[in-house]
């Protein structure tokens, strides 16, 4: 017999499996909900922790940062120092965040451990480094062939370019191009009327004027007015770029690099920028029709042209330096055939004509960092054919009256040797063999870092340091306080800084980059830096 299902019957099966499947679906939805927002925790867990590392790394970024300042501005800090401008508790860059810096220890001298801790919201990490504090060799004060304080004028017919004794002596082979000619002291100009190529940059906390026929191979920055004009139409005037605080005006000639001026631009006749890298942000004046394409919007804009860095005019101070010497000298005249032999703790002498110079006697002195013997004269001359011998060693002397070398006079200064001059009077070099020594040809720093011949001048008066010799010398040249004017005919081989400094002769200046690494004393030691030598995150 057949059985008949009712309808009703049917649905209510239907129905109830469609409730299992939904039950499930529901089931299987709770759960991904949940494990979704286990995964949103976790993903913001994560986004936490990852934005307080963010944060840990700023806070050592800052600390960074001003530990660098405080060396920049004060290179003589110790440790204990340094720990004192750490930020200690700020905001972070991440909304919500916070860091705080501490030092976390000093395991070893020298060594500066530094602990950063970042927070965002719940997140939290931790950051520790190691930091060496490692001096630099050298200094700060001779990285120019030529510093005026306020205002330099070359009108001679010298090159101005560097080389590096510590490979040998000025000549093909030992050339470079870091001639860099500076003032550093506010609206101080530099002028060149002459025929010198400078082989290297100029910088002007003023003006920037040529006239004459000089060529500048490397670039040119002024705080002011850029005026280039004289030389011929087709000489390159410029070989790097320009840039100028004030206008810019090439007469003619080229620049190869690119010009940037915050005020008006003119270009003359035969004037011409290589690069057509122009931007100026005043008004544009072009001779030349080809030129008017400087007057399109694209060319014009203020390119914010920086000032030149001004800085401390006599960073070592010569008026304290010279302040420290008290006590009994005398003066002293080196003159024909006579022969004057110094060494730290002893001199002799050669003479003609029953010539005997007065009892000399060194005394210890602390002269820029290095203690040793010095020998005091009220003045020194060394004229005619007169010589002045350095061996032995280190020789300082102090003059508190005028130096003078004129004539065929001589110092020579041996190889294993260095003479430093301290003068508070008038200097005057015209001898025709003045410094005839090794270190013409020979290194000029030697192995204990000494300059084998500097003359530091705390005269401060006007024209406090002439050289109108015909001969080659080798001197670094430190007269902050006077004008230094170089007229002669020989090659200065060192540096310069002066007051002003005028050179108009026909003698070159070859910058010694070996200068650099000479040693002046802790306190105008270039400064330390910070060398990271391990981290750990917590």
């Amino acid at each position: 017999m057949r059985q008949t299902v009712h309808p009703s019957r049917e649905r209510g099966a239907v129905l109830l499996v469609v409730l299992v499947f939904s039950i499930m679906a529901t089931l299987l939805v709770v759960t991904n909900l949940k494990d979704n927002i286990v995964q949103e925790r976790a993903a913001g867990n994560f986004q936490k922790q990852l934005n307080a590392r963010y944060t840990a790394e700023q806070g050592m970024y800052e600390s960074y940062n001003k530990i660098k300042a405080k060396l920049k501005t004060h290179p003589n800090s110790t440790v204990d120092i340094l720990k004192g401008e750490l930020p200690g508790r700020a905001n972070g860059a991440i909304k919500g965040s916070h860091f705080e810096t501490s030092n976390h220890r000093i395991p070893a001298p020298g060594l500066l451990m530094l602990a950063s801790r970042g927070h965002h919201l719940e997140g939290a990490a931790g950051l520790n480094v190691a930091f060496a504090l490692l001096g630099q060799p050298g200094n700060d004060i001779y990285k120019d062939a030529v510093v005026a304080c306020d205002g330099l004028t070359l009108n001679g017919s010298g090159t101005i370019d560097s080389y590096d004794s510590s490979k040998g002596a000025y000549g093909d082979n030992n050339k470079g191009k870091n001639g860099d000619v500076a003032t550093i002291r506010p609206d101080a100009d530099v002028t060149l009327t002459g025929d010198a190529p400078i082989r290297g940059d100029v910088r002007a906390t003023g003006n920037i004027t040529t006239t004459g026929t000089s060529p500048i191979s490397g670039n040119v920055h002024a705080t002011k007015n850029v005026t280039i004009q004289g030389g011929a139409v087709a000489s390159n005037r410029v070989g790097g770029n320009v840039m100028s605080g004030g206008n810019f005006n090439l007469d003619n000639g080229n620049v190869a690099g690119s010009v940037k001026a915050n005020g008006n631009a003119t270009l003359g006749g035969g004037a011409s920028i290589m690069s057509n890298d122009l931007l100026y942000g005043g008004q544009g004046t072009f001779a030349d029709s080809e030129d008017k394409k400087y007057l399109q919007p694209g060319y014009k804009g203020n390119p914010n042209v920086q000032e030149v860095a001004t800085g401390t005019c006599d960073p070592i101070g010569m008026p304290g330096l010279v302040g420290k010497f008290t006590g009994a000298s005398q003066s002293l005249t080196v003159s024909s055939t006579q022969i004057l032999n110094l060494q730290p703790q002893t001199n002799s002498y050669d003479s003609h004509n029953g010539w005997k110079p007065p009892t000399l006697t060194s005394s210890n002195a602390d002269i820029l960092g290095h203690s040793g013997p010095v020998y005091r004269f009220d003045d020194l001359k060394v004229n005619s054919d007169g010589k002045l011998n350095i061996s032995g060693g280190d020789v300082t002397l102090i003059v508190s009256g005028d130096f003078t070398l004129t004539g065929d006079a001589k110092v020579n200064i041996a190889s294993d040797s260095s003479l430093t001059i301290v003068v508070k009077g008038k200097t005057e070099l015209s001898g025709s063999k003045i410094f005839d020594s090794a270190t013409v040809n020979g290194a000029g720093i030697r192995d204990n870092g000494k300059v084998s011949m500097s003359l530091f001048s705390a005269y401060n008066l006007k024209d406090g340091v002439i050289l109108s010799g015909a001969a080659n010398m080798y001197a670094s040249i430190y007269a902050p306080l006077t004008d230094v004017k170089l007229t002669g005919s020989g090659d200065l081989l060192g540096s310069v800084r002066g007051k002003t400094v005028t050179a108009s002769g026909a003698g070159a200046i070859h910058y010694d980059e070996a200068l650099g690494l000479a040693d002046l004393g802790d306190e105008h030691a270039r400064p330390p830096v910070l060398a990271l030598r391990d981290w750990l995150w917590l």
